[in-house]
């Protein structure tokens, strides 16, 4: 606290950090680390939350969640036992309030101030602004009362000590060898079974319907998230892929390189489909829109829809090459 007030970052949403990885660390110890790395970025935008509206804190703590998702994800041989399905699915249910307010901070905060520049003299935007801001009030309301519930605490408490005690680390989990075995041969073999799922799933991208889009952004996701949690495990690695012959200073700028230019195309990719991602939700807040909404706001609502709607083909385009140049570039863990 006082390096973050000396700094003049307390108080202010916070991003992911690096995750302290180590090459000869088990697959179980590496998920503790990212689970503890996703928790810490939680509860420090949590404590902003808590303070007043924010609206980058809650999608930063929305990222964490995210990240800790894809984690159960990416982790999932190590982790699965009888208590997981539980865990996510309570995860999933008590942060759902934090995707309707994300989604208003976003419609207001950027496709709304893009059609106003559009059609400056359309009087139903600043109707339907209006409307969105109270449902933005309610929706923040909603989030505060989440995290300041004993339901939220409780499920806290209960997933470190799962994450600590949990029934996947005694002797009976069927991939106690996997569990146990070195992280970077676990993290060298999902994050090429994500990169190939991410590959076939994006071919011919711009015909895909915005189901199979959607399927995409979140297999793309997951190796982001995976690319960032494995990175220190990578650092200098030699040409044979191991730690020791050629790993000085310059095999380690070889191997940050190589890393950096893997997560730019993945975060290229991942930008055009989040573009395509906010549009969606522009139609379904159109249509929530319809129930009881002025008469003004949901004909301003249609036209944004309509307006946004004509970029797809663009978006579509270039997330397509996005596409094809991530499988040109090689994968850092190689």
């Amino acid at each position: 606290r006082g390096d973050a007030l000396i700094r003049d970052r307390l108080g202010r949403a916070a991003k992911a950090e690096p995750v302290a990885l180590e090459p000869g660390m088990s697959a179980s110890a590496a998920f503790r680390a990212v689970a503890y790395a996703c928790l810490r970025q939680m509860r420090l935008n949590e404590t902003v939350l808590l303070g007043g509206r924010d609206v980058e804190a809650l999608h930063q703590l929305r990222v964490s969640l995210r990240r800790l998702r894809s984690a159960f994800s990416l982790f999932g041989a190590v982790i699965e036992d009888r208590r997981m399905p539980g865990i996510k699915a309570e995860l999933k249910r008590l942060s759902e309030p934090f995707g309707h307010a994300r989604n208003l901070d976003v419609y207001l905060g950027k496709t709304l101030p893009r059609e106003r520049e559009r059609r400056p003299d359309e009087g139903g935007l600043l109707i339907l602004e209006r409307h969105l801001e109270t449902e933005r009030e309610a929706a923040h309301a909603v989030v505060r009362g989440v995290l300041e519930s004993r339901e939220w605490r409780d499920f806290l408490l209960d997933l470190v000590a799962w994450i600590e005690t949990g029934p996947w680390l005694g002797p009976d989990n069927p991939n106690a060898a996997l569990r146990d075995g070195p992280a970077r041969a676990f993290a060298t073999e999902e994050l090429e079974r994500r990169r190939r799922q991410v590959k076939k799933r994006g071919r011919h991208l711009a015909d895909l319907d915005p189901e199979e889009r959607h399927r995409v952004r979140i297999a793309a996701k997951k190796l982001r998230y995976g690319a960032e949690f494995f990175a220190a495990l990578y650092a200098g690695k030699g040409a044979g892929g191991g730690t020791g012959k050629g790993t000085g200073k310059g095999s380690a700028r070889k191997a940050a390189k190589r890393h950096a230019a893997f997560v730019e195309a993945l975060a290229d990719l991942q930008d055009h489909l989040g573009d395509l991602n906010d549009i969606a939700t522009a139609h379904t807040l159109a249509q929530d829109l319809a129930r009881g909404a002025p008469a003004g706001a949901v004909f301003a609502a249609g036209l944004t829809t309509a307006d946004t709607e004509a970029r797809t083909r663009h978006l579509l385009a270039e997330a397509a090459k996005a596409h094809e140049a991530l499988v040109d570039v090689r994968p850092f863990w190689r």
